[in-house]
C-alpha cells in the first residue's frame, strides 16, 4: 500500500453559557444571549421556549415583554476546522414582571365657538394617551364638541395587550367652548321698476341670515318687492346657545319708471254722423318705457263708468286711461288720459225747388196742379219730405170750399239727435179752390140744437147725426191733462156724439166743425173750454172758440165732448201757510193759558205774576247750540268706534238743491209725541218738557240698512287709504290726514251727507249734483256738500274720495284694509243708557236746560 503521511491536530472542543433575565417591564429590550469559548468553531443555534422551537437562530433573542417571560434552551452545534462536530445544550430563565401604569398632568384650554378645537395633553408613564371628553353632566360624549358649553376631558391608556402594564386615567379636566358674538352683512341696490323683484344677499358669521322686507310705513312684506317705492331690508340670524344674535338693516328705493306718451295719441277725436258706429282707441303700443327693452305692462287700462268708447249717435263723449301710477311717472301726458271725443250732426239740406208739392183729396189721384176744381170734397195739401225730414203741414192746408188758400208746410228733422237742417223751416204753399158749383148744405143737428155738426168731409151721403146728453152719467174724470197749471175745471155739460146709418153707429174721419150750445146758466160765464174725452179716458183740451152762446171748434172724429168751467186753483205749495197758521193759532191758545194759569197762582200767593217772555222763544229748539260747541273739540266719549263711518253719496237729483243750513242735533219730544201732543203735554205741565239730542252715533245705529249699508261702503273706501285716520263727535264723524280734515259725514233725515275738501266750483254739478256750502265758516275747509241716497250717489261719492286722496293728495292704499264694522240697531233706551243721547229739559216757551 502506498505510504502515505498522517497529520494529527489536538481538539479542544468548547464550552457554552447562557444567564438568565429577571426584570421589570420599563418598555426596554434585554438580551437572552449564549456565550461560547473554544477556538476554531462555528456555531449554529437553535432556540426553544417552554419546549417549543421558536425559529431563531442568532446567538441572542430579544426578550422586553411580559408574554417573553418562560424557560429557553438553546442548541449549540459547533464545528472545528478540522471537521471535529461537538454539541451543547444551554438553558435560561427569562422573568418579566408587568409594570405599574399612571396618567399624569392632564390640561385643555377651551375655545369659541366656530374656531377649531384645541388639543389636550396629558404625560403617561406607560402606552399612548388618548382622551374622552363628557358634558357638564359627565356623560360621555362621542367625540370633540362642537357646541357651545361646559365639558370635562380626561386622559387615560388602555391595558397593554401584552399584559406588560395596566391600564390608567388621569382625573377630569374642566374646560369651556364659548358662545360666539355673531355679525351680520346686507347687501341691496335700490332699482328702477322692471316689473322683477330683486333679491337682497346676507352673510353672517355664524348662522343663515333671515332676510325681511318692509315698506317705508313698517309693513312687513312676503317678498321682495316689486312695485316702485321706498323700502329697507332687515338680516337677521336668532340667538341659539352657540352664537348670539346678529340683525343688519339697509334702505333701499324702488323708483318709478318714466313712460313718455309724447308720440302716442288717440286715433281720431272728431267724426261726423253717417248711420254707422265711430270708436276710439289709444295708440299705447307708441308709449315709450324710458331706458328698458322687452315687455313691460304699465298698467293701460280704459276708465270704464262714465266714459264711451264706441257710439253711433252724435254726441260728445268721454274717453280716458289709467296707468301704473304706483310704478310709472308720465311725461307729455297733457289732457290724453281723460279727453273728449265728438260725432258731429250731420248736415241735411232741403231743395225746396225741387220738393214734390201735392194736392190730394180722398178717392183721387194727387195732383200736382195747385189749382184744383170745387167738388164739395176736403182737399189737403201735401209736401214731399227728404229722407231724414218731416213735413208738417198747417195754415191753410185742408180746405172743402173754394177759395184761395196758403198752407204752410215745416220741416222738422226726425232724428234731431244725429242731423242739423240747413235751410229755413218753413215754406207757405199758395194753392186755390176754384168754385164751379154751389156746395150743398151738410149741417146736421141733434138734441134740438144743442149739437150741430157741419160735415166738410168724412160722413157719407145718408149717415145721420145722433148725439145724447151725457153729464149725468160721465161720472168724475181726470181733467189735468188739459187743464193749466193752477187750474182746476168742472164738466158742466157732456155729449156723446156720433153718425148713425140705419140705427148702426158708423165710425167717420175727416174735418167736422162743430157746435155746441152753452147751458143757460153759463151763457154770463167767460172761463169756459171744451174737451174731448176719449173712449180710453184720455182727456184733450179743444181748439175751441165762444161764438154767441156756442162753442166752436173743428173735429175729425167723434165721441165725448164736454163744455168745462175753469177756476183758478189755490196753489198746492201753499198748504204749508194753512198749516203754520194753525200752528200759531195753537201756539197763542196755549200761551194765553199759561198766562192765566200763572197769573192766577201769583194771585193766590199774594205776589204779582212775573212778566213772560215773548212766545216766539218756544219754537226753539237745541240744535244749532249743540252743532258749536261739538264742532270745537271732538269728545272723546262718542269715538266708541274711532273707524266709524263715511257714508255714500246719493244719486243724482232731477237739479240740485240749494244748500241748507239745518241744525246739525235736532232734539226729538223724549215721549215721541207729534207736534200737537207735545203741545197739550206743555199745557197740562208748563214746568218743563222733556226733548232727545241725538248724537251722529245714535242717528248712525237707528239708520235705515240700506244708509248703514252706504256709510260702511264709503268708511272702508276712506280709511283704505294710508296716513288717513277717522274721529267720531257728537254731530259728525270727521276722515283726515293728519291735520288737515278731508271729509265730514252726517245724517240728515234717511240721508247719509258727505262734506268733502275739494274746490266744489272745479266739479260737474250735473253729474254730481253737489252743493257750494263754503260761506259757511263751519264747513270752509269741506265746501263740497252731497247727499247719499241711491248706489249712484254712493258710487259718485268713491269718486270723488278717489280723486281728493288718490290723486290730489296722492296717497297709497293700504296693504292691510280697515276691519269692517256693523253697527246694530239700539233703542233709545240703550242710547240713553250708554250716552249717545241727551235729555233736554225745555221750560215750555222759555228757554232748555239740560
Amino acid at each position: 500500500m502506498p505510504e502515505t503521511d498522517v497529520e494529527l491536530f489536538a481538539v479542544t472542543g468548547f464550552t457554552a453559557a447562557m444567564a438568565n433575565v429577571e426584570k421589570t417591564y420599563d418598555g426596554k429590550t434585554a438580551k437572552l444571549e449564549v456565550v461560547t469559548e473554544g477556538e476554531g468553531y462555528t456555531f449554529t443555534y437553535a432556540w426553544k421556549k417552554d419546549g417549543v422551537a421558536t425559529g431563531d437562530t442568532g446567538s441572542f433573542i430579544e426578550v422586553a415583554n411580559v408574554s417573553d417571560s418562560g424557560a429557553y434552551t438553546c442548541m449549540i452545534t459547533g464545528t472545528g476546522e478540522h471537521g471535529d462536530v461537538y454539541t451543547k445544550e444551554v438553558t435560561a430563565n427569562v422573568a418579566i414582571a408587568k409594570a405599574a401604569n399612571s396618567v399624569s398632568n392632564p390640561t385643555m384650554e377651551g375655545w369659541t365657538y366656530g374656531d377649531a378645537a384645541n388639543e389636550p395633553s396629558a404625560t403617561a408613564t406607560f402606552g399612548t394617551v388618548a382622551y374622552r371628553y363628557y358634558n357638564e353632566t359627565e356623560t360621555l360624549l362621542d367625540g370633540v364638541p362642537a357646541n357651545a358649553g361646559t365639558y370635562f376631558v380626561k386622559a387615560y391608556v388602555a391595558a397593554d395587550a401584552n399584559g406588560n402594564y395596566d391600564a390608567a386615567e388621569s382625573e377630569l379636566v374642566k374646560f369651556t367652548v364659548a358662545k360666539a358674538a355673531n355679525s351680520v352683512t346686507v347687501t341691496v341696490s335700490g332699482w328702477t321698476y322692471d316689473g322683477t323683484a330683486h333679491q337682497a344677499t346676507a352673510t353672517a358669521a355664524h348662522g343663515t341670515p333671515v332676510i325681511t322686507y318692509y315698506a317705508e310705513d313698517d309693513t312687513p312684506l312676503t317678498a321682495a318687492p316689486v312695485n316702485a317705492g321706498n323700502y329697507y331690508v332687515v338680516a337677521s340670524v336668532a340667538a341659539t346657545d352657540n352664537y348670539t344674535a346678529a340683525e343688519a338693516t339697509q334702505d333701499f328705493t324702488v323708483a318709478k319708471r318714466g313712460l313718455d306718451f309724447a308720440n302716442a295719441e288717440w286715433n281720431s277725436l272728431s267724426f261726423t254722423y253717417d248711420k254707422s258706429e265711430k270708436s276710439v282707441t289709444f295708440d299705447k303700443d307708441a308709449v315709450v318705457i324710458a331706458d328698458f327693452t322687452g315687455t313691460l305692462d304699465f298698467g293701460f287700462a280704459y276708465k270704464e263708468t262714465g266714459y264711451t268708447y264706441r257710439a253711433t249717435d252724435a254726441g260728445s263723449y268721454k274717453a280716458g286711461f289709467t296707468y301704473d301710477v304706483v310704478n310709472f311717472a308720465a311725461a307729455n301726458l297733457g289732457e290724453k288720459a281723460d279727453t273728449l271725443w265728438n260725432i258731429a250732426k250731420a248736415q241735411i239740406i232741403v231743395d225746396k225747388d225741387a220738393l214734390d208739392v201735392s194736392i190730394t183729396q180722398t178717392g183721387a189721384e194727387p195732383s200736382d196742379n195747385l189749382e184744383v176744381p170745387y167738388n164739395g170734397k176736403e182737399y189737403a195739401v201735401s209736401v214731399s219730405a227728404p229722407e231724414g225730414v218731416t213735413v208738417t203741414m198747417s195754415g191753410e192746408y185742408k180746405k172743402t170750399a173754394a177759395g184761395s188758400y196758403v198752407a204752410v208746410a215745416t220741416f222738422s228733422l226726425k232724428d234731431g239727435k244725429n242731423y242739423t237742417l240747413s235751410c229755413d223751416t218753413e215754406m207757405e204753399i199758395e194753392w186755390k179752390i176754384k168754385e164751379t158749383v154751389t156746395p150743398p148744405d151738410r149741417t146736421h143737428e141733434a138734441l134740438d140744437g144743442k149739437v150741430s155738426v157741419t160735415d166738410g168731409t168724412g160722413a157719407a151721403d145718408g149717415y145721420e147725426l145722433t148725439a145724447s146728453d151725457v153729464t149725468a152719467t160721465l161720472g168724475d174724470v181726470d181733467l189735468s191733462a188739459a187743464l193749466e197749471e193752477g187750474q182746476k175745471g168742472t164738466v158742466k155739460a157732456a155729449y156723446d156724439i156720433h153718425f148713425e146709418d140705419g140705427g148702426t153707429e158708423k165710425p167717420v174721419t175727416g174735418n167736422f166743425s162743430v157746435k155746441l150750445l152753452i147751458p143757460e146758466n153759463l151763457r154770463s160765464a167767460e172761463n169756459l173750454m171744451v174737451v174731448h174725452i176719449a173712449d180710453d179716458g184720455t182727456v184733450t183740451a179743444m181748439d175751441a172758440t165762444r161764438n154767441g152762446n156756442y162753442m166752436e171748434f173743428t173735429a175729425e172724429h167723434f165721441s165725448v165732448y164736454a163744455i168745462v168751467q175753469t177756476e183758478a186753483d189755490a196753489p198746492a205749495s201753499m198748504w204749508w201757510l194753512y198749516v203754520l197758521i194753525a200752528v200759531i193759532v195753537i201756539i197763542i191758545i196755549i200761551v194765553i193759558i199759561l198766562l192765566l194759569r200763572k197769573k192766577k197762582d201769583n194771585g193766590d200767593d199774594g205776589e204779582p205774576a212775573p212778566e213772560e217772555e215773548p212766545a216766539k222763544e218756544l219754537a226753539e229748539e237745541p240744535a244749532e247750540e249743540a252743532e258749536e260747541t261739538a264742532e270745537e273739540p271732538e269728545q272723546p266719549a262718542e269715538e266708541a268706534t274711532e273707524e266709524e263711518a263715511p257714508v255714500p253719496e246719493e244719486e243724482p237729483a232731477e237739479e240740485p238743491e240749494v244748500p241748507e243750513e239745518e241744525p246739525e242735533s235736532e232734539p226729538e219730544e223724549g215721549d215721541g209725541a207729534d207736534m200737537n201732543g207735545a203741545l197739550f203735554v206743555a199745557a197740562a205741565d208748563a214746568d218743563k218738557r222733556e226733548v232727545f239730542d241725538r248724537s251722529y252715533f245714535s242717528r248712525l245705529a237707528q239708520a235705515e240698512d240700506e244708509l248703514k249699508d252706504y256709510y260702511y261702503a264709503l268708511r272702508a273706501k276712506l280709511l283704505s287709504y294710508r296716513k288717513m285716520t277717522n274721529r267720531v263727535s257728537w254731530n259728525y264723524e270727521s276722515f283726515n290726514r293728519g291735520r288737515m280734515q278731508c271729509v265730514k259725514l252726517k245724517i240728515r233725515g234717511k240721508s247719509l251727507v258727505m262734506y268733502i275738501a275739494l274746490d266744489p266750483k272745479e266739479l260737474n254739478v250735473n253729474k254730481y249734483h253737489h252743493q257750494d256750502v263754503s260761506e259757511t265758516a263751519k264747513y270752509a275747509e269741506v265746501p263740497t256738500m252731497m247727499k247719499i241716497r241711491s248706489p249712484r250717489g254712493l258710487k259718485y261719492a268713491m269718486e270723488l274720495v278717489d280723486l281728493l286722496l288718490g290723486q290730489k293728495l296722492n296717497l297709497g292704499v293700504k296693504k292691510m284694509q280697515p276691519e269692517a264694522v256693523e253697527i246694530p240697531y239700539a233703542s233709545d233706551e240703550t242710547l240713553l243708557e250708554q250716552g249717545y243721547i241727551k235729555v233736554q229739559y225745555t221750560t215750555f216757551g222759555f228757554g232748555k236746560k239740560n
